[in-house]
């Protein structure tokens, strides 16, 4: 109980405080966006097609972002603050953090001081949970909980202590936003094998029961994530992502963010140099570099892992092998050697999200260090128990290294403020949003603009997004849940891209009379200039499209600040369908400005993300296009005198958009559905059935089911 109210203190206290000293703000999540629009995005997130992304994007693993988006929406309303929200979420997530990390401590033999020493030291290393918060990613939750799978592990195959899945279970729901990124679950998958083959050696297991146990460890993890994994699967397995541009990018930052690594630096819980290099806080960059008193700290650790070996040998394996088995693991993709690049550039297809290696693969080795460490320190404490002079003096050495952790999160100075990136001053907090926060009132208030459906056009369109402008110009529409067509990223295509560039930002189409009626078919309502931008050289581009939208009469300029003008399109009739009339299934050389022109609109309502449901009558057979981009998973279902008639496959239409070839003729009720979330309500049901007749066999085996 002692243990556990000083893990509350040190998980809360300084919260609280940096909290009321006003420093404390929203943080905008990079990778994995924290919401604006919490309840909204937790049911947007819940479905496989996405339309706040450009033209929309298959988003398979996005899904595990709609537990997160709950958990976070109830944190709100139960905070009433989307800044208090925050500080509990980090509060519970550190404290179960420390608490994992304390229990296994414990499982392998440390004693109630050392324990805490380890955990401490698993919550405030430069891997810590913290760090995670500071780059604004979701894998802080499998970061509280990894130590939980560990002591898992050995309470089942050790212990046979089967009910122990329940656990398993319950961390893998905890770390389940975390698989958002396939490289997160990868890790914990590799990273669980290779300590239970590990453990098998030492306790001298059959390969047929460690693979036995594994299974049941895996099946409740599995059984979680195989609605998303094999939708991922199905969206991937017939397009080539990876470009030789973006394959020599990935391999680029790798190289980056590992030359500076090397064994010793690793091996002292120091090696991590800080995601910010410029930046306005406590000098991480200066303490977590290699220096002397890191690799004097690697020496000392070293010499207490050899000293402690010589007496307690058998022990000592037992308890840390495992550990010095995952960090090693780790140490593989985090080095920049020979091996570690050979590997990483020619599997870059599947270790394209281990890019960042400390990363993704830190909670691994902060866990495995922490242990080593504090087992190591009381070995060699037990190895001099006989001698009160050496017993202070290893107390006085591993102060200070304590202190060095423990001092930027007690002196409440782990939050940056702002970073310098291109002669940018950048900041990841809100102060911004609240600039942008009267172009959301505009829109919610706004009984012509259907939240769900009408786009926004942001100009003008950038590859970066991450500064302080450009960012939150596209992104926080994003995040309150808007559907915006506002940056070359986040396209599925090339020809998207072009079709962005040559058209969209022509400068000589804009000039057009008919421009509006362009943009109204592919669902624009409203149109946002950010007159700040994160490329510089965009500037002059957004002041010329301004200059343009404000001497055009059926568009109205509703406001403008230092940062943005907002545009809203008079009149608009907004659809995202339109019927071309042909002869001929052919249509390569038509101009893609006249079919957009030229074709009828068509009013469709939205059911839900994937559905979509429109009457039509046609004397003719025609094209049914519609402004998503083109995914082969998306199907037409023609209904006729309330009679299924025909389903229909798209084709690539200019190679952005989904055309269906209609073949049937007067009036006709169609239901256009993206399959990909059949699969994945069919695989969750597949999944739900499977769990629970796996935990109803847990709870009801009796003796040894490996036997």
């Amino acid at each position: 109980m002692i243990i556990l109210l000083l893990y509350i203190f040190i998980s809360l206290i300084p919260l609280v405080l940096i909290y009321y000293d006003n420093d404390f703000r929203i943080v905008i999540f990079h990778d994995s966006p924290y919401p604006l629009n919490s309840k909204e995005l937790a049911y947007l997130f819940f479905y496989i097609w996405r339309d706040n992304f450009n033209f929309g994007i298959a988003d398979v693993t996005g899904i595990p972002l709609s537990l997160f988006y709950l958990f976070i929406y109830i944190l709100e309303t139960i905070t009433v603050d989307k800044a208090l929200a925050q500080i509990l979420l980090l509060f519970i997530l550190n404290l179960l953090a420390l608490y994992s990390i304390y229990l296994l401590a414990k499982d392998i033999g440390l004693n109630n001081s050392l324990a805490l020493v380890a955990s401490l030291l698993y919550s405030f290393n430069p891997y810590s949970l913290y760090y995670c918060w500071r780059i604004f990613n979701t894998n802080i939750f499998l970061y509280s909980v990894f130590p939980l799978y560990i002591l898992s592990i050995n309470k089942i195959y050790r212990d046979k202590k089967y009910k122990y899945v329940v656990l398993i279970l319950i961390s893998t729901v905890i770390a389940y936003p975390s698989f958002t990124n396939p490289a997160f679950f990868l890790s914990l998958f590799v990273a669980l094998l290779i300590y239970l083959l590990t453990l098998s050696v030492l306790i001298k297991k059959s390969l047929i029961e460690t693979f036995a146990t594994f299974i049941i460890i895996i099946f409740p993890i599995f059984t979680l994530t195989f609605p998303v994994y094999t939708n991922l699967y199905f969206a991937v397995k017939e397009n080539n992502i990876f470009t030789k541009d973006v394959i020599h990018s990935l391999v680029k930052i790798y190289e980056f963010n590992t030359h500076n690594v090397t064994l010793l630096n690793l091996f002292t819980l120091t090696a991590m140099p800080p995601v910010y290099e410029n930046i306005e806080w406590y000098p991480f960059q200066d303490l977590y570099k290699t220096n002397n008193f890191t690799i004097a700290l690697g020496l000392f650790i070293v010499f207490m892992l050899t000293l402690s070996s010589i007496i307690q040998k058998n022990r000592l394996i037992y308890d840390l092998l495992p550990y010095i088995s995952l960090f090693l693991f780790a140490s593989f993709f985090t080095f920049n050697n020979e091996f570690g690049h050979y590997i990483f550039s020619n599997l870059i297809n599947l270790l394209a999200p281990w890019r960042d290696p400390y990363h993704k693969l830190g909670f691994i080795i902060a866990l495995s260090l922490s242990l080593i460490f504090s087992k190591s320190l009381q070995l060699l404490i037990k190895l001099f128990a006989k001698n009160n002079y050496i017993r202070l003096f290893i107390y006085l050495l591993v102060m200070p290294i304590l202190l060095f952790y423990l001092f930027p999160f007690f002196t409440l100075n782990f939050i940056p403020e702002s970073l310098t990136y291109e002669n940018t001053i950048i900041t990841p907090f809100t102060q911004v949003i609240y600039d942008y926060s009267r172009v959301i009132e505009i829109l919610k208030n706004d009984n012509s603009f259907n939240h769900s459906i009408d786009r926004i056009l942001v100009y003008p369109f950038t590859n970066t997004l991450w500064c302080e402008n450009g960012y939150l110009g596209s992104d926080i529409l994003r995040l309150y849940g808007f559907n915006t067509i506002s940056t070359l990223s986040h396209t599925n295509s090339l020809e998207s891209i072009k079709f962005l560039e040559n058209i969209l930002e022509n400068v000589t189409v804009i000039r057009q009379s008919n421009f509006v009626d362009i943009i109204s078919r592919l669902g624009v309502k409203y149109i946002l200039i950010r007159k700040q931008t994160c490329q510089r050289y965009l500037v002059d581009r957004a002041i010329v499209i301004k200059t343009i939208l404000e001497n055009k009469s059926n568009i109205i300029k509703v406001l403008e600040t230092e940062r943005f003008a907002l545009f809203k399109i008079k009149n608009a009739t907004v659809s995202r369908f339109a019927i071309l009339t042909t002869t001929t299934t052919e249509d390569s050389n038509l101009d893609i400005l006249n079919v957009l022109l030229t074709s009828r609109a068509v009013v469709a309502s939205k059911v839900d993300p994937s559905t979509w449901e429109l009457n039509v009558s046609s004397d003719t057979p025609f094209y049914l296009i519609f402004a998503n981009s083109y995914d082969q998973y998306w199907e037409a279902y023609i209904y006729k005198n309330g009679t299924l008639v025909r389903t229909i496959k798209p084709i690539s239409f200019y190679g952005i958009f989904n055309a269906f070839w209609i073949n049937e003729t007067g009036n006709l009720y169609i239901v256009v559905k993206y399959k990909l979330q059949e699969f994945f309500i069919l695989f969750l049901l597949i999944s739900f059935i499977f769990l629970s007749i796996f935990i109803f066999f847990i709870f009801h085996i009796k003796g040894d089911p490996l036997q």
